[in-house]
């Protein structure tokens, strides 16, 4: 668990990523809690295995993008967005780290990036 204060309003946001009930790949559930009047609501819920925290921000917060790895060389990077009282997701790219040219696979120094379908 880790306080981070997304919305820079010195009230830091808890994030908090599963230990158990991951996938294989080492995905698990995070969520995104902000403390109110009334105790913590989450505004956040997700499910990937690392996350960042970006400069740009949507409404006050910093935007998160969070990875979900498919393989060793392939992820899905989902970009959330704060709206309308919590995180949604806006955007989704898949990251690959190799290619298939002919029978070979070749490994990249930088991964290729295409958006895919927000599900």
């Amino acid at each position: 668990m880790e306080n981070l204060d997304l919305k820079s309003d010195g009230n830091p946001e808890v994030i908090a990523q599963a230990v158990l009930g991951c996938s294989p790949t080492g995905n698990c559930s995070l969520w995104i809690f902000r403390k109110t009047d009334k105790g913590y609501a989450l505004i956040l819920d997700s499910f990937g295995q690392t996350f960042t925290v970006q400069h740009t921000r949507t409404n006050g917060f910093a935007d998160i993008v969070v990875a979900m790895h498919g393989s060793a060389t392939e992820s899905t990077l989902k970009v959330y967005r704060y709206d309308r009282g919590r995180y949604r997701r806006a955007d989704c790219y898949e990251a690959d780290w190799s290619v298939l040219e002919g029978d070979t696979v070749r490994e990249l120094n930088e991964p290729r990036i295409t958006p895919c379908a927000i599900r």
